[in-house]
């Protein structure tokens, strides 16, 4: 026998589990909102491109417009593209949340502490801080035994290939703004509307070869990163389910990007050599 949906804008009917009514949304409900935020940034680039092609001096053939535009005023977009898709993003996890389901935000997303976690080291944060700084530098020394990473170019490196100002601007956007919104992404919305259907083991492993998909454009000719990011993925899943709150995995993906910008900020020079 199938299960009953929950009641609309989050309500319980009198002797319902409060756990089987969470999350009041659908898997195409997460889907969407997941959709939106990914489909925003090439949009918004391509967007970017076009305008910039106008300014561009018109004896210059297409294809060699674009490709300057590509080389030059891309990454010089990259920040706004990512601050504009993430304002959308929030706006439509918001309206998910507390509008179309009047379900409150924080409880919508587990914003509720350390929850399951007892008190000490993991409670003030420090645990999965260190723990995502460690696998992210474990891991990357693992790659560059396997497979070096020296030479290879994506949108990532041309644009710190820009210097100083980039480079403390890409270390903001990764570990002040991406870690919360890809956590509520996915493990705040997509993770428990898939666990309700098919379970947390199924439900993980599709959570996780999403969010490893979403970062594929950027390494892609760099198989460790993927297979890194993956596992990334993987523990931030069992930490979400584990604690029962989006803060322990919000803190682990801090730890595991700022752990990769430290050697930008700290060594600038040495790094861009080897782009």
């Amino acid at each position: 026998m199938s299960e009953a949906p929950p009641p609309a804008g989050g309500a319980l009917s009198p002797g319902q589990d409060p756990q089987a009514a969470y999350p009041p949304w659908a898997i195409w409900e997460a889907l969407l909102v997941l959709a939106l935020f990914l489909g925003s940034q090439p949009l918004l680039a391509l967007l970017g491109v076009e305008i910039a092609r106008g300014f561009l001096p018109s004896e210059i053939p297409a294809a060699a417009a674009r490709r300057e535009v590509l080389r030059i005023v891309l990454p010089t977009m990259l920040p706004l593209v990512v601050v504009i898709s993430h304002l959308m993003g929030w706006g439509a996890i918001f309206y998910l949340i507390a509008a179309r389901h009047r379900f409150s935000f924080s409880e919508g997303l587990r914003l509720r502490g350390m929850g399951g976690f007892r008190p000490g080291l993991f409670q003030r944060g420090i645990l999965p801080i260190g723990g995502g700084m460690a696998l992210q530098w474990g891991g990357r020394l693992i790659g560059e035994l396997i497979h070096s990473s020296q030479g290879l170019e994506n949108l990532t490196s041309r644009y710190l290939a820009l210097g100083g100002w980039a480079i403390f601007l890409l270390a903001a956007m990764a570990v002040v703004m991406a870690p919360p919104l890809e956590e509520a992404l996915f493990r705040g919305i997509l993770q428990p509307a898939l666990k309700r259907r098919m379970g947390f083991p199924l439900a993980a492993l599709a959570v996780t070869a999403a969010f490893t998909a979403t970062h594929a454009s950027q390494y892609i000719n760099y198989p460790p990163a993927l297979v890194l990011i993956f596992v990334c993925g993987g523990i931030l899943s069992l930490l979400r389910e584990a604690a029962d709150s989006l803060w322990p995995p919000i803190l682990f993906h801090f730890g595991f990007n700022l752990a990769a910008m430290l050697p930008l900020l700290f060594f600038p020079e040495e790094i861009l050599r080897g782009l």
